[in-house]
């Protein structure tokens, strides 16, 4: 969750994130860019970098490229990688994180729900415009 503080994570397992952040939860001070959606993950860009906790972020919004994520591959909270979606890749959606290409050993990928469609990262690249849409059955 994005606060005055920064981008505070639930660390302490308490599933309670609120304006300040409690004892135990991790806080990052800056991390993406105002209106960027924040997402946690188990990302890596490598299975030998996978850490059994959820503690790398991304963060999902427009460059003047287009749509793009930058994403902390090293759980420290500061941004590692940027990923550009390709031009003409609709961009619109909220971001999604699961194993979207069912291998558990290589991280987390990212995905986008359009509100119509799930755009999923299968091929952990950290891209969406190169995946083809899904239909959504939610209405």
């Amino acid at each position: 969750m994005r606060t005055a503080a920064g981008v505070v994570v639930d660390a302490n397992g308490d599933h309670q994130v609120g304006a300040q952040p409690a004892p135990g939860d991790t806080v990052y001070p800056a991390f993406g860019l105002s209106g960027d959606y924040v997402v946690a993950g188990r990302f890596a860009q490598d299975a030998r970098d996978v850490t059994d906790s959820i503690d790398c972020l991304a963060a999902y919004g427009r460059s003047r490229d287009g749509h793009r994520w930058i994403v902390d591959l090293t759980g420290d909270g500061v941004a590692d990688e940027t990923f550009v979606e390709d031009a003409g890749f609709p961009g619109v959606g909220i971001p999604v994180v699961g194993d979207f290409d069912a291998d558990p050993t290589n991280g987390d990928e990212v995905g986008l729900f359009t509100g119509s469609q799930w755009y999923l990262d299968r091929d952990h690249d950290f891209q969406l415009s190169d995946e083809r849409p899904l239909p959504s059955a939610m209405t």
